[in-house]
């Protein structure tokens, strides 16, 4: 590349006069207008929403309607795969296709399984709760303990 090609580019980049210019003192110093400063970008501001605890029973809850949401599709899903696939392996006669079908029941038996251990285990929580603490503070004394111990409380 040569000098003017390469000031030419500088001249681009940097919007400077070309490399002879400047190096010739009797030439008139001819230096670009500085571009204005651009406004600084706006600022949004950030709007802090305070994080709320939810209580250990309503995170239970929702994890639970979750779960049991999640399985109910995957059961629907499997019912109608269960349909075609079972169509599909009637009209093929192929092995392969019989031993897909008894794997697709077997999942969806184990999955309705889960369905019902979901259940017990919820009812399980509800139960259980947090667990009360009941103290029973029984004094077992003869009359004449009770008065000697009266008497020393009143002196």
């Amino acid at each position: 590349m040569s000098d003017k090609e390469l000031s030419e580019e500088l001249k681009e980049i940097f919007e400077m006069p070309n490399v002879k210019e400047l190096a010739n003192p009797a030439a008139p110093a001819v230096m670009p207008k500085p571009k204005p400063i651009a406004a600084p970008p706006t600022v949004t501001p950030i709007v802090v929403t305070p994080v709320v605890q939810k209580e250990p029973e309503e995170l239970a809850k929702e994890d639970f309607d979750y779960i049991r949401t999640n399985l109910k599709n995957l059961i629907d899903s499997g019912q109608v795969a269960l349909g075609s696939l079972t169509e599909i392996a009637e009209g093929s006669q192929h092995p392969r296709a019989f031993e897909a079908l008894s794997a697709l029941m077997k999942s969806l038996s184990e999955s309705t399984r889960e369905l019902i251990d979901l259940h017990k285990k919820m009812k399980d929580l509800q139960k259980s709760g947090p667990e009360k603490q009941v103290t029973n503070n029984n004094l077992i004394v003869t009359t004449e303990e009770m008065i000697k111990m009266i008497k020393k409380a009143t002196e």
